[in-house]
């Protein structure tokens, strides 16, 4: 875990080791949330990697899965998973 801090615009910088192991760069759009009291951010998927994601699971030829397009809304709005909790020490 690495530390941040808030600025007196309510900017934050995140840490370059996480950066780049996400793949964040200058522009990036995110998705910001909260969840059980937490600031979630999200790296937000661009149309081309959400199309390219899409050709991927739809395949090619007669025996493709075929997909309702209502279920591929309901793949995209799924909840992920949630983080494991961490448990902070007493001090």
């Amino acid at each position: 875990m690495a530390d941040a801090e808030l600025d007196d615009k309510g900017r934050v910088v995140i840490p370059v080791p996480i950066r780049r192991e996400l793949g964040l760069g200058p522009g990036q759009k995110l998705d910001v949330s909260v969840v059980e009291g937490r600031i979630v951010l999200s790296r937000k998927r661009t149309q081309a990697e959400v199309l390219a994601r899409l050709k991927g699971i739809m395949g090619k030829g007669p025996r493709a899965e075929r997909l309702d397009p209502l279920r591929v809304k309901d793949m995209w709005t799924e909840k992920l998973p949630e983080p494991p909790r961490r448990r902070r020490a007493r001090r």
